[in-house]
């Protein structure tokens, strides 16, 4: 496969992932039909081992769902090529440059801007959530690469590469809101719901890049979060966040809960918030603070969804406390939450929101409504937020 180099700007911990089936139970590589992609097709036709060729190609089946070529999972839902240790029999035998798109680039996310390519991991993949879910803050770098030509990257829409260099401002701006720890993790999500805001006024003047470019350019400053201090008090109501909160988890898990389960286990829920404050999110908020940043870098907030940029910090702040309410269902469990439970809860959590659009798409509906109604998402999420 022809390589070329390409400049990197990514998370250091992405230099240090390493696909391990051995480590995870292989869990990409069962109970879903893996795609096979025309680039993958036509190498594996053009393989000269005839036998080779015919056993690949015999796996290729039209997929269940879409009806695209995929390959066919054996009886017990596994992938044809996964072997008894763990790890691709495909990449054993013949390399990295004879997997499907999907099997090369999980769980990477990778964006190609004109310059450079952005690229992070996704913690639904468990070897790279103990990569990402660290104590030390996430650190970024910029370095060179190969990148094999031809692989499927993500490319950002032409709005948001008209904005130029504002978009990796902005971007950077949030980070450096989200990882400031002289203040609570609730805080930061506020101030960052504040710099939303302002980045929608000044995008709506003229030159918009400019202007972007102006708000963001002192925000990584130690004064700069002071400044959304005022800006960034809400009220919130514990029980209705959490009502709110547990109907959004039932649609997005396709569970249809009744209003008596709904407070049924929110006020389960709320008996249990203060010992979870403590124990959870005191506890771990390293890895919270770890998590929300590798989120906002990987699916490039505040640029991800259409609408503006407070929409779609709205949604980046509801998908964050679904995993919070999720953590705190587990803890109300039990009264106890260790850290492998922890990132168990992450895993899935953010496995299922990844693997499911519907489940994003409600989300976004679910926000649009609180919009639409007037309210405030980050007063509906966030507990208090000024120290």
């Amino acid at each position: 496969m022809e390589m070329t180099t390409r400049v990197f700007w990514e998370p250091e911990y992405v230099a240090r992932f390493r696909c391990d089936g051995t480590a995870c139970g292989s869990q990409c590589c069962r109970d879903w039909q893996i795609p096979v992609d025309d680039r993958a097709r036509a190498r594996y036709q053009s393989m000269p081992d005839t036998a080779a060729r015919a056993s690949i190609l015999n796996a290729i089946r039209p997929g269940t769902e879409t009806g695209a070529p995929a390959f066919a999972n054996r009886s017990d839902g596994r992938c044809p090529f996964l072997r008894d240790d763990g790890l691709c029999q495909l990449q054993r035998d013949y390399g990295e440059a004879y997997l499907p798109g999907i099997c090369w680039q999980y769980p990477r996310v990778l964006y190609r801007f004109p310059r450079f390519i952005e690229c992070a991991l996704t913690i639904s993949c468990p070897v790279a959530a103990e990569l990402v879910l660290g104590e030390a803050p996430l650190r970024f770098h910029r370095l060179r690469r190969p990148l094999p030509e031809g692989r499927p990257l993500l490319r950002p829409v032409p709005a948001v590469l008209a904005l130029k260099s504002a978009v990796f401002s902005l971007q950077r701006a949030g980070i450096a809101l989200l990882q400031d720890r002289r203040y609570p993790l609730d805080f930061r999500l506020a101030a960052l719901s504040v710099l939303a805001a302002r980045a929608d006024e000044a995008a709506r003047q003229t030159p918009a890049a400019e202007r972007l470019a102006a708000l963001c350019r002192d925000a990584g400053s130690p004064g700069f979060i002071e400044t959304l201090r005022d800006a960034s008090r809400s009220s919130f109501d514990l029980t209705e966040s959490l009502r709110w909160r547990v109907r959004l988890m039932g649609e997005i898990y396709e569970h249809s809960f009744s209003p008596e389960k709904v407070d049924g286990i929110a006020a389960a829920c709320a008996a249990f918030y203060p010992g979870f404050c403590r124990d959870v999110r005191q506890d771990f908020a390293p890895l919270l603070e770890n998590y929300l940043v590798n989120e906002f870098f990987l699916r490039l907030y505040p640029f991800a969804f259409q609408g503006p940029f407070t929409r779609n910090v709205e949604i980046f702040l509801v998908t964050g406390k679904l995993v919070e309410t999720a953590l705190l269902a587990a803890y109300a469990q039990s009264g106890r939450l260790d850290r492998n439970g922890f990132v168990a809860i992450l895993v899935r959590v953010v496995g299922h929101l990844d693997h499911n659009a519907m489940a994003m798409r409600r989300v976004g509906w679910a926000v649009d409504e609180v919009r639409a109604a007037g309210a405030s998402v980050s007063g509906l999420m966030i507990d208090g937020g000024v120290p």
